[in-house]
């Protein structure tokens, strides 16, 4: 009796144990969560599923707490922000994968304006109202706010107001219904904006392009074993080969996942350090 008892704790032990190999992946979105959602669901589940573990989506719309999750080890890996990834501890992460979209594993920040205030350079945005995202993005932040400093002044005193939407779609949503003057935004939310109803940006006119940037990565945390990252780049880096995978990365413009060229993100690692101490 004893040993059939012991028995059963093992295997009801051993069945607990697995029950809770879940694989957490977080997002930090540049899209409101309720527009994408539902994608991040399907390639949170296919990644799952290629590794054999359960899965779990944590959501964070601010960059910062995105970072602390992976720096805390509370989740395995993340999509994050370029910029948001120059504030992570570096002992604390590693990138797996970007995307590449249209052959190109880099994007760029769009200074953008509402049509009806008919400006047509940077300059004719003084005194206007204007929106970022997260002060820990890229395109959304980072950028402008090198490029107003260094050519301009700096924007709390280059624009009569500035907000944070928290989400590039949000920024955009703004400046095309007119509630504020301009933004900055991530080139590749635009694009996927327009394509699915171009009436979304109708009343847009695109002012300023950024220089290129390495694209915002996949990265995991040191929750994750050697051997899990490697099975996990493995996966991104075969997605497009697998039907629905593909069919998966469509829906995000992705055509692929590659090995980054860590030289695309110096340039971003330059502005940070001009805007930190200008």
């Amino acid at each position: 009796m004893k040993i059939i008892l012991f028995v059963i704790l093992l295997l009801t032990g051993s069945l607990s144990l697995y029950a809770e190999q879940t694989i957490k992946y977080g997002i930090s979105s540049m899209l409101s969560a309720s527009n994408t959602f539902i994608y991040y669901e399907e390639f949170n589940a296919y990644i799952a599923e290629k590794m054999g573990v359960k899965s779990e989506i944590i959501h964070k719309e601010s960059y910062s707490d995105m970072n602390q999750l992976l720096e805390n080890e509370q989740v395995d890996f993340a999509s994050i922000c370029t910029g948001a990834m120059l504030y992570l501890d570096q002992e604390a992460y590693s990138i797996v994968a970007v995307p590449e979209i249209d052959g190109k594993s880099t994007y760029n920040s769009l200074i953008i304006s509402n049509k009806n205030q008919k400006m047509k350079n940077t300059s004719d945005l003084a005194g206007k109202t204007f929106a970022m995202t997260d002060r820990l993005s890229n395109t959304g932040y980072l950028f402008p706010t090198y490029y107003f400093t260094k050519n301009f002044t700096k924007p709390e005193n280059f624009f009569s107001k500035v907000f944070f939407t928290s989400s590039h779609d949000k920024s955009i949503y703004l400046v095309n219904k007119g509630v504020v003057d301009g933004a900055a935004v991530d080139n590749l939310v635009y694009l996927n904006i327009k394509n699915n109803n171009e009436k979304d940006v109708e009343n847009i006119n695109i002012i300023h392009i950024s220089d290129e940037f390495g694209i915002p990565p996949i990265v995991a945390s040191k929750k994750m074993t050697k051997t899990d990252i490697a099975k996990l780049r493995k996966i991104l880096l075969e997605m497009h080969e697998d039907k629905l995978g593909k069919k998966i990365l469509s829906r995000f413009m992705i055509d692929k996942f590659i090995v980054p060229d860590l030289k695309n993100y110096e340039n971003v690692i330059k502005m940070k350090g001009y805007v930190e101490t200008n």
